[in-house]
């Protein structure tokens, strides 16, 4: 990625940041100055074995883990809450030859799974050396000890299923079908176990001694500085989704996307982890998802999973509508689209026009082709003569253009006609620091940092191509942890 530009871009995003708290910031209503709050402050130290930062699912997986091997763990969670970005995800877990598919009498295998996972990784072109096999396996083969992981920790699971593109039942649901039911009953379990979870606590700075790190300063939500002495901490903050000035260094058109990741995904990671001299993997990508209405209404956003016509701002198709969700991002990002139009026929007219006056600017109607195109500014031959390529193809039944399936290439019939303006959204990030498979830190010379270690969103670039495979990345987050939880302790 942006190496040497990381840390000036975090920089520059945090004055910024300060600068506009500053020009909003009301008149003081007492006499009280800044001096008088920093003289109210305190300086706290704390000594542990293991320190986490961060308290999603690679955070709490490693909280536990380190636990379990009999370590003493600090929690810091900036947030005033666990779960991170997993908490707002569905909750299912991708594995293979787990003990739940066997009680169930599935019979994936782990090899079947790998190939799958290839097979998607080929649906979008990716840089050299991505993904390493070597990792891919690694998460393939250490999969079902975490569900037994995540099981044994409170994590109460139903019988798996499947989510398209996938055919078989690989997707491990938890009860509540939602991150919340993963993330929920691991912090439970951590605070059981004796792990020590601060939350409202930001940490700030990786303590470095002679090559090592010793520790980690982190400060409250009193402004009280905290200092942990420790002999291991695990960067498990998450990726950079919700910093756009990062994002638009990786993937400009990505930057002006929606994003559903947690708020918290900001980047200050990556920044204490390069501070340290941490080596970092390059050519970063985007986790995509299904597009949103612009304006964020929810009614009309179910309509980004139908499968009929998608156009660009100008009225060219871009991509098969039905290809999975993580290869239409990518196909929607790489011609550089931040919004683009759905397209409906009169078999829609009865779910739509009741949301026509309530929508003026995202959702549009005309009688026919040209009246929809003067309508959303498209250009009128050009959407026609899409219109019409499309309706050729679909009566062939073969999508000659872009693969898509010949059951879903239904003809767009007669008006009126209606185009739903959407934008395309990400929820999250493929990055991080380089590690071994044992999720121990590398500086630049491939050398491990004594004492520091990643999980989740800060080391998963490995796994991936571009793609994303539905179920992964809450996958690698926990196992990821529960080996860096291990291997901290050593």
């Amino acid at each position: 990625m942006f190496r040497k530009s990381r840390l000036a871009v975090l920089i520059t995003c945090m004055l910024v940041i300060s600068l506009l708290a500053g020009c909003t910031q009301q008149a003081p209503t007492s006499d009280k100055t800044p001096a008088d709050d920093k003289k109210n402050t305190q300086s706290i130290e704390k000594t542990a074995d293991v320190v986490v930062i961060g308290g999603g699912l690679a955070g709490l997986s490693a909280a536990i883990s380190a636990v379990d091997n009999g370590a003493n763990v600090i929690l810091l969670e900036k947030m005033s809450f666990t779960g991170g970005a997993s908490m707002l995800s569905g909750g299912a877990m991708l594995a293979a030859e787990s003990h739940i598919q066997k009680e169930h009498g599935m019979d994936q295998t782990k090899d079947e799974l790998e190939a799958y996972w290839y097979e998607q990784q080929a649906k979008t072109p990716a840089p050299e050396g991505y993904p390493n096999k070597e990792f891919v396996r690694m998460i393939i083969d250490e999969a079902p000890e975490t569900i037994k992981f995540a099981e044994d920790n409170g994590v109460k699971f139903v019988k798996p299923s499947s989510f398209y593109p996938e055919t078989r039942d690989r997707l491990h649901d938890n009860e509540q079908k939602s991150g919340a039911g993963l993330t929920g009953p691991l912090t439970e379990s951590a605070k059981e176990k004796g792990a020590e979870v601060l939350l409202n606590t930001e940490a700030t700075k990786l303590i470095e001694k002679d090559g090592a790190i010793v520790g980690v300063i982190a400060k409250d939500k009193d402004g009280n500085e905290i200092i942990i002495n420790a002999k291991s901490v695990i960067l498990a903050n998450g990726g950079f989704s919700r910093n756009a000035e990062m994002m638009d260094s990786v993937e400009p058109t990505s930057a002006k996307h929606i994003s559903v990741s947690g708020v918290g995904n900001v980047g200050d990671g990556y920044r204490m982890a390069e501070e340290v001299g941490a080596d970092f993997h390059e050519e970063d990508w985007i986790i995509g998802l299904r597009s949103q209405a612009v304006e964020g209404k929810s009614a009309l956003n179910g309509l980004s999973w139908t499968t009929g016509l998608y156009v660009n701002l100008e009225g060219e198709r871009f991509s098969n509508e039905n290809a999975p969700y993580s290869v239409l991002y990518n196909n929607t990002t790489l011609a550089e689209i931040v919004d683009y139009f759905l397209i409906f026929d009169s078999s829609m007219s009865q779910m739509l026009e009741p949301e026509l006056e309530g929508n003026k600017e995202i959702l549009f109607k005309g009688e026919n082709i040209e009246e929809l195109a003067k309508a959303t500014k498209m250009d009128a031959e050009e959407l026609k003569a899409t219109v019409e390529r499309y309706n050729e193809l679909a009566k062939k039944g073969v999508d000659e253009d872009f693969g898509k399936q010949p059951e879903l290439m239904v003809p767009l019939g007669e008006g009126p006609m209606y185009a739903l303006k959407v934008r395309a959204t990400q929820m999250g990030t493929m990055g991080g620091v380089k590690t071994t498979k044992n999720m121990e830190v590398l500086n630049a010379n491939g050398d491990i940092i004594p004492g520091l270690f990643a999980a989740g969103e800060m080391a998963n670039r490995p796994f991936y191509g571009r793609v994303y495979v539905t179920g992964s990345s809450l996958q690698i987050a926990a196992t990821t942890g529960r080996i860096a939880g291990v291997s901290a302790t050593k």
